[in-house]
C-alpha cells in the first residue's frame, strides 16, 4: 500500500485459567512493533507510512488471533 495509512488492531489473547489482571499481559507497544516489523516490505513499504494507530488487547475464550484493518489515512 502506498501513502499515509490508518491501522486498527485488536489482539485477542487466550485467557489463562487463573488471570491475575483484567487485561492480557505484555506491553501493547511491543505487540504493535512485532506486527509492524512483519508487515514491512510485505503489506506496506515501511511502517513510517502509518500515521494513525488504534489498538487494543483483550481476552478471548477461543484461539488467540490478531485482527487488522488497514485503510488510507484521511485527515
Amino acid at each position: 500500500m502506498m501513502g499515509a495509512l490508518h491501522v486498527e488492531i485488536t489482539f485477542y489473547c487466550k485467557e489463562p485459567k487463573k488471570p491475575t489482571k483484567e487485561w492480557p499481559r505484555g506491553d501493547i507497544d511491543n505487540y504493535i512493533k512485532a506486527l509492524f516489523d512483519s508487515f514491512n516490505g510485505v503489506v506496506w513499504g515501511d511502517d513510517d507510512q502509518v500515521v494513525r494507530v488504534t489498538a487494543e488487547k483483550v481476552y478471548c475464550h477461543t484461539d488467540a488471533r490478531v485482527e487488522v484493518q488497514i485503510r488510507r489515512y484521511e485527515s
